[in-house]
């Protein structure tokens, strides 16, 4: 079984501040791996490295077996990601949100499909829905 997500040596420092500090990670096909510590503990600066959102200072990372930056942008598209710290428009409503993401990432998704499914309400502005 080959790996899916392969974290070899990484480490991120920010200033004099080490967020990651040699951390290494194997992942295969079928298994899951959740990220638990206290904050400032380097859980969203790892995610956000093999995201290829920001760069390792040293170590690799493969995503699906590739590395570097256009191989992992072309792997970041099998992957889910949603950050704590998103930025949404107020006045915007969930399906706007949605075609907006997909144009961004050059991919359809499922979401549209889910929402109908599920009999949700994608007109609501987001302000209305916190």
């Amino acid at each position: 079984m080959s790996n899916v997500l392969n974290i070899q040596n990484v480490t991120k420092q920010f200033g004099s501040k080490k967020a990651v500090n040699n951390i290494s990670i194997e992942l295969k096909s079928g298994e899951i791996y959740g990220f638990l510590g206290p904050n400032g503990a380097g859980k969203t600066t790892t995610i956000r490295m093999v995201m290829d959102f920001i760069r390792p200072d040293s170590g690799t990372i493969e995503l699906f077996g590739n590395s570097g930056p256009q191989s992992l942008a072309a792997a970041r598209k099998e992957v889910g990601f949603l950050s704590a710290e998103s930025a949404l428009y107020s006045d915007w409503n969930a399906r706007r949100h949605i075609k907006y993401l997909e144009s961004v990432r050059g991919v359809k998704t499922e979401a549209l499909k889910l929402a109908k499914r599920f009999n949700l309400d994608l007109g609501a502005p987001y302000k209305h829905l916190t």
